[in-house]
């Protein structure tokens, strides 16, 4: 036996530094992996998670759930604020994934085409919502500090759908960057709920990235309302002698014809502004939607997609009961624009 030990004693010793290195190793890796980071974990392993209702948390959230997929999906939905809330029930598939960020601009839909592709995560159908944002020179590829750690993989994802050959992909490294700026920890993973015992006034991330909004009739009182409908008007105003952004028009051509070219089916949507927003901002005879919906339109004629919606809200039907706050529309009337129904 001492034998034995002397023969292979240092082979044993190695071995067993080995095995701690691993342990520590493997402890190491837990212990730095952000919120965001494990929340999109809890929620890909069938969790309804805490959510901050915050632009730069829903980026770093996404991402993460991109990062820790471990499958390919059958259909995403990218988009803005507008979207976060239509969920695998609504688009009736179970492999689905909302990829949709709040004040999402063109470059941020791109960041996320962009991290699929370097994750290699491949899907059937995209449900891409544009609003007047993607095709406004002075917003459509705004670099702030809510996208700036994934602007590398847009910028990666516009060489391949330009038909650079060979573009090289960027580290995935993105949460290096991260800096905890809120100190939600105790409440993401020790509050992993049930749809039985949710707060009415939080917001909630499902196992599909779907967002679970807080009760409108609780959180957005008619003052609150006035006051998102008096922001959207004036805004929209400032677009009223704007036209489309032709490095938009161009962006999401190739986009289109990248899709077509991939196999992939493509649903554009136009999300409506509410009734009192689009009379009194005056949108109907504004230039911007107009070319916006031609556009789509014919993109969608030229390769077979399906085009949903219209910044109308009366070419939908939408009444000011389908907005939750003067501005973004509630779960029902998202399910109803993105499945065309009346």
């Amino acid at each position: 036996m001492g034998q034995l030990f002397r023969k292979n004693g240092k082979k044993c010793i190695l071995a067993v530094i080995l095995l701690i290195s691993m342990s520590a190793h493997s402890i190491f890796a837990t212990g730095v992996l952000t919120d965001n980071e494990r929340t999109a974990i809890s929620a890909l392993s069938g969790n309804i998670v805490y959510s901050l209702n915050d632009a730069k948390q829903q980026r770093y959230f996404k991402a993460n759930y991109i990062k820790n997929l471990n499958h390919d999906l059958d259909t995403i939905a990218i988009g803005s604020s507008y979207m976060l809330s239509l969920s695998s029930t609504d688009v009736g598939n179970s492999n689905f994934a909302n990829l949709a960020v709040g004040a999402a601009n063109l470059q941020d839909r791109i960041n996320i085409l962009g991290l699929l592709d370097c994750y290699n995560i491949k899907y059937n159908n995209i449900i891409l919502e544009l609003d007047m944002r993607s095709f406004f020179e002075g917003d459509a590829f705004t670099l702030n500090d809510a996208n700036n750690a994934f602007n590398k993989y847009g910028n990666y994802f516009l060489e391949v759908i330009s038909g650079t050959e060979n573009p090289s992909k960027p580290s995935l490294d993105f949460n290096d960057s991260y800096v905890n700026e809120f100190d939600f920890s105790k409440e993401l993973i020790k509050k992993d709920y049930t749809q039985y015992d949710l707060d009415p006034y939080m917001y909630y991330y499902r196992p599909d990235g779907s967002l679970i909004k807080a009760d409108a009739n609780l959180l957005f009182d008619d003052k609150y309302k006035n006051d998102t409908r008096q922001a959207v008007i004036a805004g929209d105003k400032a677009l009223e002698p704007v036209h489309m952004y032709a490095k938009s028009i161009d962006v999401v051509s190739k986009l289109a014809e990248y899709f077509h070219n991939k196999g992939i089916k493509v649903t554009f949507v136009i999300a409506p502004r509410s009734n009192y927003c689009y009379d009194t901002a005056g949108l109907k005879n504004f230039s911007l939607p107009q070319e916006i919906t031609a556009f789509l339109s014919e993109l969608s004629t030229r390769y077979g997609y399906t085009f949903r919606g219209s910044f109308n809200p009366y070419d939908l039907g939408m009444t000011e009961a389908d907005f939750d706050d003067g501005f973004h529309l509630n779960e029902a009337a998202v399910k109803k624009l993105v499945s065309g129904e009346r």
